[in-house]
C-alpha cells in the first residue's frame, strides 16, 4: 500500500519494473473554508512513498523478483506537483480534490468536516477528513505488457491551534488502505500473471498554516510508515508545501 490523495501513483522505474506512488503530505489543516462556496485553489509539492510491486515484469516468475519500498522527495520547490482545491458546502463541510500535474500521481476526492472550533477564529480546532482515489497505468514493453491499478481509501484526523488571526499549527494522522492489482502478459514466455496485493500507509504530520481572504500557505513535516507484502516495513520523514489563492 504505498508510495499519497491523495495522493497514489504508478510508474515504471527502469524499463521493466512496475511501481506505484502515494503522497506523504495531506496538508490536513483542522479548519474548513467556513462559509458556503468559500474555498481555495492552488498547488502542492510533497514527499512520496514508492512501492516497486515487481522489479522485473519480464522474468519467468515476477513475484519472486521481490518488492522494494523507498521514501523520497519528488519534485522541487519550484514545481507545482499537484493541483489542489477545496470548496465550502457550509460553515463546517468542505469538498476536497487533488489533481496531479504529473501523470504518475493519483487523483483523490474527499470531504472534510470540522467539528471543533470556528473557521478563521483563534482557538482550538479539530476536523476529520475522508478521501478515496484510484489510478491505473498500462505499459507496453518489448517482451511484456502490464497494467497496474489500485484503489486507495483514506481517513484522517487533525487538531490544531490558531494563535493569531492569520494562522497556527496543527498535528494530523492519516491512514491509507490500498488495494492493487498487477496483470502481466509476457510475449517472450507466453505466460500471464495476475498479482493482487493490499497494504497500509500511516502518516503523522506536524504543520504550519496561514490563510487570509486572498491566499493560503501550508507547510508540513511528515513521518510516513508503510507496510506492503513481500517488503520490509519502511518509515521515513519528508516535507511538503502547499499554497495558492483563497476566496
Amino acid at each position: 500500500m504505498l508510495r499519497g490523495i491523495l495522493l497514489l501513483s504508478f510508474v515504471c522505474m527502469g524499463c521493466t519494473s512496475a511501481r506505484m506512488h502515494l503522497a506523504n503530505q495531506r496538508f490536513d489543516v483542522p479548519e474548513t473554508s467556513g462559509r458556503l462556496w468559500g474555498g481555495q485553489a492552488g498547488g502542492q509539492i510533497q514527499g512520496v512513498t514508492s512501492i516497486e510491486v515487481v522489479s522485473s515484469t519480464t522474468t519467468a516468475s515476477p513475484i519472486d523478483s521481490g518488492t522494494t519500498i523507498d521514501t523520497y522527495i519528488e519534485g522541487d520547490i519550484f514545481t507545482l506537483h499537484s493541483n489542489r482545491a477545496q470548496l465550502g458546502l457550509g460553515k463546517r463541510v468542505d469538498l476536497l480534490a487533488v489533481l496531479p500535474t504529473n501523470s504518475s500521481m493519483p487523483r483523490m476526492l474527499g470531504v472534510r468536516f470540522q467539528f471543533v472550533g470556528e473557521a478563521g477564529e483563534k482557538g482550538f480546532h479539530m476536523a476529520v477528513t475522508g478521501r478515496a482515489g484510484q489510478h491505473s497505468k498500462t505499459e507496453d514493453e518489448t517482451t511484456a505488457t502490464w497494467r497496474l491499478s489500485s484503489r486507495t481509501y483514506n481517513l484522517g484526523l487533525s487538531a490544531g491551534y490558531r494563535f493569531w488571526g492569520v494562522g497556527g499549527f496543527y498535528l494530523s494522522y492519516n491512514h491509507d488502505q490500498i488495494e492493487s492489482e498487477l496483470t502481466i502478459d509476457q510475449t517472450n514466455t507466453s505466460a500471464n500473471f495476475n498479482i493482487k496485493d493490499s497494504g497500509r500507509l500511516n502518516l503523522l504530520g506536524l504543520g504550519f498554516y496561514a490563510k487570509k481572504r486572498k491566499w493560503f500557505l501550508t507547510a508540513e513535516l511528515t513521518l510516513a510508515m508503510a507496510t506492503w507484502p513481500r517488503a520490509q516495513d519502511n518509515s521515513n520523514v519528508t516535507y511538503g508545501v502547499a499554497g495558492g489563492w483563497a476566496w
